[in-house]
């Protein structure tokens, strides 16, 4: 996914006008991303201090 056309990140779009690459990070999908990535984490480590 990273450095891909799918990447929220890295998407890149060109200028029409002079054909150079415009790179937009979209860093709301990224937060939104490590939002997620963090819940897990923490749902994680709940589960296993549950089994202890």
């Amino acid at each position: 996914l990273e450095r891909s056309a799918w990447c929220p990140v890295c998407a890149r779009e060109f200028d029409t006008m002079t054909g150079v690459p415009i790179v937009f990070p979209n860093f709301t999908a990224s937060a939104i991303a490590d939002s997620i990535r963090s819940k897990a984490k923490v749902a994680r480590s709940i589960r296993s201090a549950a089994v202890r």
